[in-house]
């Protein structure tokens, strides 16, 4: 039997046709609008927690503290920096005093003193240069 002759290839040279694109069948199978795709409005604000309640615990903040709590904690910040400016004032005002009780003590409040009136001569100066008056 003589052998089958084999089919001729396609030339080298030639591409292979690219397969059409397949045509949806249906609409069920094309993507959604971009209406359908984005979430309900009224489902965003249902979950939305109103900013002008105030006192009131949110366990999605962070460390799970109510608003009334920040407030707290900014009044105690608050009032313990008064706390200390009242403390330094009474310390500059009453370092005569502090340094005839307690003579060991003389050396650090004289520097301190120094530091509150260079502070308060540099103050002076930029307060009159605002103001635009001359140096004194």
């Amino acid at each position: 039997a003589a052998p089958a002759a084999a089919p001729a290839a396609a030339p080298p040279s030639v591409a292979p046709a690219p397969a059409p694109a397949p045509a949806p069948a249906d609409a069920a199978a094309a993507p959604p609008p971009r209406r359908e795709r984005l979430p309900d409005i009224e489902e965003i604000n249902s979950t939305l927690r109103p900013s002008d309640v105030r006192g009131t615990r949110h366990p999605e903040a962070p460390g799970g503290r109510d608003e009334a709590a920040a407030g707290r904690g900014f009044r105690r910040g608050f009032a313990l920096m008064l706390l200390l400016a009242i403390l330094l004032i009474a310390l500059y005002v009453g370092a005569p005093r502090i340094t005839a009780a307690l003579p060991q003590a003389g050396d650090a409040l004289a520097a301190y003193v120094a530091a509150v009136d260079s502070a308060r001569l540099w103050l002076h100066g930029v307060v009159a240069g605002l103001r635009g008056a001359p140096g004194g």
